[in-house]
């Protein structure tokens, strides 16, 4: 007599080895996601916010050179106006722009980030470690390495899974 049980346990590991498989790729899916959209750890954050203000700062010194100019210009006719009149405004510290533009929000912001960056830095760390990050990810600069091996691995597990149904479906089993 033909032994049944023989292959229904085949098609019962084969099925198990195939749920495996899904199960293994879901949670390889998962990671990839995690791995893309987590949120980054506080230190990160202030890495990158220190970072942004010295490069908003960075472009300060060579508007307010320009400013500078000014004075430079006849300076003890400028240098004895009352500060009322428009010298300030005519160096323009806290405004420094390119060229003749008036002071705008964005040249003040700029301004600020290069005379006020360590302050300014300090007052970041302070409100970015008081903030609750649920479940931030690994460091940004590690992500690019463990998001490729992640990528690799889970495409490595659908070309198994794919092999494993073109061969049962290859012998007519349908999975």
């Amino acid at each position: 007599m033909f032994d049944f049980k023989s292959i229904k346990a085949t098609l019962a590991a084969l099925g198990d080895q195939v749920k495996t498989l899904e199960l293994k790729i879901s949670k390889k899916e998962q990671e990839v996601k995690f791995l893309q959209e987590s949120p980054p750890s506080k230190q990160d954050l202030v890495e990158f916010l220190s970072s942004s203000i010295d490069q908003t700062g960075s472009g300060y010194q060579k508007c307010f050179e320009r400013g500078i100019e000014f004075l430079q210009r006849r300076p003890m006719d400028k240098m004895q106006l009352p500060v009322h009149h428009s010298v300030l405004q005519a160096i323009r510290i806290v405004g420094a722009t390119e060229g003749a533009f008036p002071a705008s929000p964005i040249s003040m912001e700029v301004a600020l980030c290069a005379l006020l960056g360590p302050e300014i830095k300090k007052a970041i760390v302070k409100h970015v470690n008081a903030m609750k990050i649920d479940n931030p990810g690994p460091a940004l600069k590690d992500r690019p390495k463990l998001l490729e091996k992640a990528e690799s691995e889970l495409l490595s597990l659908r070309t198994e899974l794919q092999s494993l149904k073109q061969e049962a479906s290859a012998h007519s089993i349908s999975i």
